[in-house]
Formats: structure tokens, sequence, C-alpha cells
């Protein structure tokens, strides 16, 4: 009975990692893939390229790897993005004081504006390892894989910090794409009327 309340107990992370990961939402070809279409009707679709414009260059400069479209006319701005993700390994276990670098989530993110709408994509989500000579980009959904042990992939603690982090991540920058997206431009500042 012990033998068995032991593996019951081994197994628990195991299978809530899984259903976690089910969890995610997903496109119709299995990958992750957040969106969302925000209805703005006071915002009028130059304005709110303009403030999707000033996210990129303001909130997520240090962020962007290359900006892969920038169209005024079809208002649409695409990224490549990335994000660092920290955790205590267990080479940081003798200072407790200090995260190391665990991970790198690449991601790319898009911003398509309409009148009185926008819609934002966050997908082709991946991974590197950063404990490794040559990091490897990992798409998320085989990162996540409860599958058989690879190199490339890390330790299943490793993979549990960033699936974390991811989620937290995503949240924080769904938030802050709405907050930047819903400002008018009405409210000028008479500081800059030179």
């Amino acid at each position: 009975m012990k033998t068995f309340f032991l593996l019951l107990i081994a197994f628990i992370p195991v299978l809530s990692f899984a259903q976690a990961f089910d969890r995610l939402p997903k496109d119709e070809n299995g990958k992750i893939y957040y969106s969302e279409v925000i209805h703005v009707d006071s915002v009028n679709k130059n304005q709110l390229y303009l403030n999707s414009k000033k996210l990129f260059v303001d909130a997520l400069k240090s962020n962007i790897e290359t900006i892969q479209m920038d169209d005024k006319e079809a208002a649409i701005i695409i990224a490549k993005c990335f994000y660092d993700i920290y955790g205590l390994t267990q080479t940081g276990l003798a200072n407790l004081n200090e995260l190391d670098r665990v991970a790198q989530m690449v991601y790319t993110l898009k911003i398509q504006c309409k009148e009185g709408r926008y819609k934002y994509e966050i997908y082709n989500i991946s991974f590197a390892n950063t404990n490794m000579k040559i990091p490897k980009m990992t798409p998320a959904e085989d990162y996540f894989d409860n599958g058989q042990e690879s190199k490339f992939r890390g330790p299943k603690y490793d993979r549990i910090i960033c699936k974390n982090a991811m989620e937290e991540y995503i949240q924080s920058l769904v938030v802050l794409i709405k907050s930047s997206m819903y400002r008018s431009g009405l409210h000028n500042d008479n500081k800059d009327n030179w």
C-alpha cells in the first residue's frame, strides 16, 4: 500500500503538468495561440494603429528582436519578440538570492487594427534552453511535451518554470496591449504645443 501511495504522489506533478498544458489556448493545428478581438468604439483605425506603434516603440522596445511587418495602410504590425525566463535551478541552490536564466521565450506578436476594433495575436512561441552550450529553439508544444526526455528540452522542473512564466508574462502583455490601445489620442498635453 505504501508503494502505491508513493507512486501516486510521484506522478501527481506529471499529471498536473499535462493537464495544465492541455488547458493552454491552441489554434486548429494544436499550436499555442493567444488571440482576442477588442472593440474600442471611441477610437478610429488610424489612432489604433498609432497606439500599437507606440506600444511597440515605447513599451516593448527592449523585447523586440525584429519588426517583421509595419504596414500603415493595412494597420498591421508584426514583431518577433523575446522574454528571458529566470528561476531557481539546481546550480542556483547554493545562493538562494540569485535566480538563473532558465530559458528564453521567443514569440510573434501581431496587432491588426480596423475601425473601432483591433485584434492581437501571440503565436510561434518557442523556447531556447540557456543551460546548453548551443541553445536550440524548440516550439512550445514540443518543449512542454510529456514524452521522452530529449537533450535540448531540459529538465521537467525547468519546463514547469517556463510554462508558468509564459502564462504570467502573456497575461501581463495582454494587459499592457489593452491599456496601450485604449488611448484615444484626444488628450494631448499642451507641453508639446510649441
